[in-house]
This record gives structure tokens, sequence and C-alpha cells, in this order.
């Protein structure tokens, strides 16, 4: 028997409860040590309490680098790190006679370690007349040992501060989040091969200026212009063609941003013009000198990418070195079925994320493909619908704009392997429901893998391909392989990876 004592608005309360034990309950309350050296001895005491008097709490860790250990008693975390780098460790605290596990608790945090005594960076970011910049993101990527990517945003004034820094020789990356400016290295340049490094010795601090070059100053533009037609060749006027920037395999671009991998927060076939043919079923329309991919649509004919590609995945990427013509479609009639799926895009955190959808058919659950495939775009609410559905099975595949894999529906939300995606039955009405959470991308590193992919010896155009790490199975990047069968895999950090393709 357990007595429980309640104070209620100043009047204590005994309170008999017969044959009920009370759960555990076991709360970390030390603050983790997060900075680490070379060939020197970690520790890092780990506290608990339990409201379980006399009740003994037992460490583990969950997740750690390899050789680091903790005293299952009290807590005590050693280690002596052989290499930098950044390490995830995650700690475990469970009171014993909570028997379930329900008496316990978890700490994650990311453990840096250092080859000497930390170093700092600051300045200010300014315009070209000196004002003040703010909301701009720089990031530090390491050259000496390539392990660390450091980030920071200017504040109100324009000022920036990297806190603790590895001793090392590093190249920072800007990119400012107002329109006028451009995104570059410092100082002041347009490719990687162009920046100035930094060398910041041990405890050492560093100030910069950084300032801004001003967005496109060139304002160069080409003319790209073609002719929507149905298959008996007559023009379709009203007819929708959208032009979607693609970085995949590099991309021209006079603003400096050609380094896919580095401006997360701008590349994927993101969407950038759409026009309208005219009476006779012609446009045009002035765009950068960049790469992208090229959608032709009109109610009540089948989508086509540009060069008569039904898929997103096969379509092929128009380089814009010059002004453009002949960029034709020749769009066949849709034949019309009641079938639908919708569902929402969004990633672990609820947020809502834009991406092309794509459903393709089997008319078995693990059957074969049949060809038909039907495309779709989510907006910004992350809302997207499939119509015109063929009665049979669907995978759905989202490509996200931004920082995100693509991914496959799943009952659980979304995975990146085909042999897991659940195939949606459709049979006439709709589907509601079916909705993904696409994971993101860490791409942080100036490390790249390059390949191409073959079957018989010829190249495989629109093969998805992920660099997964071995160590902890994550997927880091993505890509499509082009025309060519090549691709490539940018934004990693040092280490061991396999490459993981899927062919639809």
């Amino acid at each position: 028997m357990k007595y429980l004592v309640r104070v209620l608005a100043g009047v204590v309360c005994l309170v008999t409860l017969a044959g009920v034990t009370l759960a555990s309950e076991v709360t970390i309350i030390s603050t983790p040590v997060v900075v680490a050296r070379v060939n020197t001895l970690y520790e890092y005491d780990v506290d608990a309490v339990n409201n379980e008097p006399g009740d003994p709490i037992t460490f583990s860790l969950k997740k750690k680098p390899s050789g680091m250990v903790i005293d299952s008693a009290t807590g005590l975390i050693q280690w002596t790190p052989l290499q930098t780098g950044v390490f995830e460790v995650e700690v475990r605290a469970l009171g014993n006679s909570s028997g379930s596990g329900s008496g316990h608790d978890e700490q994650r945090f990311w453990l840096t370690v250092f080859n000497g005594a930390p170093s700092s960076v600051s300045g200010a970011v300014r315009s070209q007349i000196g004002e003040p910049v703010s909301d701009v993101r720089l990031r530090l990527f390491e050259l000496s040992g390539g392990h660390f990517v450091f980030r920071t945003e200017s504040n109100a004034q324009g000022e920036f501060q990297f806190p603790q820094v590895n001793p090392g020789t590093y190249i920072l990356r800007v990119n400012p989040r107002h329109d006028m400016f451009a995104s570059q290295w410092y100082d002041r340049a347009r490719r990687i091969q162009d920046a100035t490094p930094i060398v910041v010795a041990e405890s050492a601090h560093v100030s910069l200026l950084v300032t801004l070059l001003s967005k496109d100053s060139a304002n160069i533009d080409f003319r790209i212009s073609g002719t929507v037609r149905d298959s008996a060749g007559a023009g379709i006027s009203n007819a929708l063609v959208s032009f979607f920037r693609t970085r995949e395999g590099g991309d021209l671009d006079p603003s400096g941003v050609n380094f896919r991998g580095v401006d997360d927060d701008d590349r994927h076939r993101d969407l950038v013009a759409t026009v309208r043919t005219d009476s006779l079923g012609n446009y045009a329309v002035r765009l950068k000198p960049r790469t992208y991919v090229i959608l032709g649509r009109k109610a009540g004919f089948e989508h086509q990418w540009w060069n008569h590609r039904s898929s997103l995945l096969e379509a092929d990427r128009l380089v814009l070195t010059r002004d453009t013509s002949g960029i034709d479609f020749d769009l066949r009639p849709r034949v019309q079925a009641t079938g639908v799926i919708r569902g929402l895009i969004g990633d672990p955190n609820g947020n809502s994320v834009a991406a092309h959808i794509l459903g393709l058919h089997r008319i078995d659950p693990q059957g074969d493909f049949s060809g038909f495939i039907r495309h779709g775009i989510a907006d910004s609410t992350g809302e997207y619908q499939l119509e015109n559905l063929r009665n049979g099975f669907y995978v759905v595949l989202a490509i996200p704009q931004g920082n995100f894999l693509p991914t496959f529906y799943d009952t659980t939300g979304g995975t990146r392997r085909l042999s897991e995606a659940f195939p949606v039955p459709v049979l006439g009405g709709v589907v509601d429901g079916i909705n993904i959470t696409v994971q993101p991308d860490t791409i942080s590193g100036l490390n790249r893998v390059r390949g191409v992919v073959t079957s018989a010896g010829l190249p495989v155009q629109g093969a998805l391909l992920y660099a997964v790490a071995n160590a902890t199975g994550e997927a880091l990047s993505a890509s499509l392989s082009g025309i060519d069968g090549s691709y490539e895999l940018p934004g990693l950090m040092p280490g061991t990876y396999r490459v993981e393709s899927v062919k639809l």
C-alpha cells in the first residue's frame, strides 16, 4: 500500500492507493559538454534524478562514436577522440524499478571534436555603399580537413559571429535573402575556385568584412520560343508552358549560384515561369541563362515534357546559353478516367513542402509498370491531386523542391525504397489521405560523387540515385541520371558512402 500526499489550496490531503504502484519518473538534469579535442580525454558526467527514493538509475549510450563508454552506475562518459568531426551522442537514464521502461529519460546532443584550442570568426555584412545587411546566411566550409561546416546569420546591424571554429583553412559562402544581392563566395567571388581562403590559427580571432555584390548585374536573358500542337499538327491555343529550374549536372548562372549543394534553399526544379500560347499555339518567353526542364499542358490533353518525354524523371534539360527556338510540344488527347489520388506533402515537422508528384500505374500491386504516368504539382500548401487515373495500383513518388529527398508513399508516410512503396488501389473513385513525409537532405560539404548509370552497356536516363552513409544508413543527397546516364551527388562531408539507385 502506498500513500500520496497532495496539497490543494493550502489543505493537506492524504490519499490511500491500494494495490497501485506509482511509475518511476527519471529526468536528466545535466548540460552536456559539446566540445572535445583530438587525443585528449573527453568527460561528461550525466546527472539524473528519480522521483522514486532509493530507486537506482542505470545509464547507457544509445548512440555514440566508436570507443566512447559510459559508467552504467555513475553516468560518467569518457572518450579519447582520434580525429576531428561532429559526432552524435544519445544517453539513456533508466529507473531500475520501472520494469517496462516507463521511468526513463533520454538526452541527445552533437559533440564537436577540434584539433586544437577553438578559435572564433566574426564580422559584418555591408552593401557596396556601406549599409548593414541583415538576414544573410553565412557558412564556413573547412578545406584543410573537410569535416566542418559552421553556420550563422547576420543580425539587424549586419553583424555575424562564429563563436567556436576549428583551427584550419576555410572558404565562406554568403547567401543573402534579399532579391537585390547575389549569392557569392568571400571575397566577392562568383565562383568557388575564386574564393579567398580564410586561415584560422589556434586560439585566434579572425575579423571579416563581407561586401555584397548586386544580383544579376549583367542582366542577361535569352528568348525561348516554340509551338504547342495536337497529335494532328494543329496549334493549341491557351496551352500552358512551364519552366522549372534544375541544378542537376550543373547550372550556368551569371549571378554565381552555380554550385549545387551549397545553395540548398534555391534548387531542385523550382517553377520559374509559366506562359500561355496564342491562337496559333505559339509562345515565347525571356529567361536567365540557366538549366531548365519544360512542361507543356492543356486540359483534355496528356502532359508532355520537352523533347516528347512523358515523365519528369526522364525530362530532357535545356541549358540556355543563347536565344533558342523550336521548343515544341505535340500533346495527345487524354483518355478520360475517373480515378483520383489526393494528399499532402510535408516535412517531419509538419511544414508544407512544394513538390512534383508522379503516379506510376501497375495493373497488379507488385507487377511491372504499365507506362501510364500521371503528373501533379503540390503547391506551397503541400496539397496535390492526381486526376484521370485508370483503375489499377499506383506507386506515388514526391520529388520535392528545396532541400528534401525524393520519397515514395508508404503506410508509414514515406520511403526512399521502391520495394517498400505502398501500391495505392484506384477503382474509379477518390482516394484521399495519401500523405507523404519527405526527409531533408543533409547537403553540407564540398565533396561529391559522380558516375554513370548503364544497362547492357547503354546509358540509363531518369534513374533516382541516393548517397547513403554507411555508418547510419541515412540518405544524405539525391540526384537523377541525365540523358547520357551521368549523375552527380554533391554536398558530402568526408566519409564512406554507398550509392543506391532506383529505375522506374
